[in-house]
C-alpha cells in the first residue's frame, strides 16, 4: 500500500525544528495506522535525513491477523 508524507517545520522555544511524518495503512478497511517520525534541528535535518530514509524503507510490514 502507499505511504503518504508530511513534512513540517515549527519553533520550540527559539530553535527552529524541521520533521517528517511517513504514514501507512494496514489491514482490512485500514484498521492500523503506522507513523514513522524524524526530527532534527532545521539546520542539521538534511544531515541525517538519508540515514532515516533508509530506516523507514528498511521496515517490513508483516501481514496482519485479524
Amino acid at each position: 500500500k502507499p505511504a503518504y508524507q508530511i513534512v513540517y517545520s515549527r519553533f520550540d522555544g527559539e530553535k527552529k525544528i524541521k520533521g517528517m511524518i511517513i504514514i501507512t495503512l494496514r489491514g482490512q478497511q485500514d484498521k492500523l495506522i503506522y507513523l514513522i517520525h524524524y526530527v532534527a534541528q532545521d539546520n542539521q535535518y538534511e544531515t541525517y535525513l538519508a540515514d532515516a530514509k533508509s530506516i523507514a524503507q528498511s521496515l517490513k510490514l508483516l501481514p496482519v491477523r485479524d
